[in-house]
C-alpha cells in the first residue's frame, strides 16, 4: 500500500489491507462499520479487519493510473456521547510499502455518525 493523495492509496491485486479503529475520544458505546466491495459489517474495536483488495471486484476504471481499477472503503463512525467522541482510524497494507496510516475521526454534529472514503487504486 502506497499512498497517493489524500485517503487515496495504491495497491497490488489480491494485496490484503488491515483496517484497525479504536476508540479515543469521550466515552461512547464503540460503533463503527464498513461497507467495501458491497459487503457491509461490523469493525470490533481494536481488531484489525483485513480487506482484501481484489482489483476483478472493483467496479471503476482508475483516472490517475492507467490499467488500474478503484475500490472505496467506508468507514462509518457512530457516537452516543453528546460531544468529544474521536475514533483512531489506521490502515495497514503488504510490508514493503509505506508506513501505516493513521488519522483520528472525531465526532462533529451532536450524535449523527461520521462517514470517511478510503479510496483504492488496485493496479
Amino acid at each position: 500500500m502506497r499512498k497517493i493523495g489524500t485517503r487515496r492509496f495504491q495497491v497490488a491485486d489480491q494485496e490484503t489491507v488491515n483496517l484497525q479503529v479504536t476508540d479515543t475520544g469521550a466515552q461512547t458505546n464503540f460503533g463503527v462499520n464498513y461497507n467495501v466491495f458491497g459487503q457491509t459489517g461490523a469493525v470490533t474495536s481494536g481488531q484489525p479487519l483485513p480487506v482484501l483488495m481484489d482489483k476483478a471486484r472493483a467496479t471503476t476504471d482508475s483516472k490517475m493510473i492507467t490499467g488500474a481499477r478503484v475500490a472505496e472503503l467506508e468507514v462509518v463512525c457512530s457516537f452516543d456521547s453528546s460531544a468529544g467522541g474521536k475514533y483512531g482510524v489506521k490502515l495497514t497494507g503488504a510490508p514493503g510499502g509505506d508506513p501505516p496510516f493513521e488519522e483520528s475521526v472525531e465526532q462533529f454534529n451532536a450524535k449523527l455518525p461520521t462517514a470517511v472514503f478510503y479510496i483504492f487504486h488496485i493496479v
